[in-house]
């Protein structure tokens, strides 16, 4: 497993980590926004993240964001399956279409609204 930690890095930075094999970060800020669409992301593990990307039909199966600030965050139609988001700041993030099958979904925040599973389902139907 290759860890990068404690870095504000720019997206063209951030791309070359993750070709380069890493595949956990921690504390690492992404400074632009951007588009990672249509990328395999699978088995990754994202703590205490600052992310604005556009994931959009990404695939995210069995990874994991703890404590992340994924505000704006675009994850439409992306495959979240089997993976855990815990503790997240989810403002204006979306999930429309998104497939979450056995997705881990605890302690999420939008502003200062606690989110549940019914959210997500909510996020992912119709927009929050």
């Amino acid at each position: 497993m290759k860890k990068l930690t404690n870095v504000e890095i720019t997206l063209e930075q951030f791309m070359h980590y993750i070709q380069s094999g890493y595949n956990h970060f921690i504390n690492v800020e992404v400074q632009d926004t951007g588009e990672m669409k249509y990328l395999d992301l699978s088995g990754m593990t994202f703590e205490y993240c600052d992310l604005a990307l556009d994931f959009t039909g990404s695939v995210f199966r069995e990874t994991n964001f703890k404590a992340c600030n994924l505000k704006t965050c675009v994850f439409e139609s992306a495959d979240l399956s089997c993976s855990r988001f815990l503790d997240c700041a989810l403002c204006s993030t979306n999930f429309k279409n998104a497939k979450v099958d056995h997705v881990v979904f605890e302690r999420n925040y939008f502003h200062s609204y606690l989110l549940d599973i019914t959210d997500l389902y909510s996020m992912i139907n119709e927009g929050l």
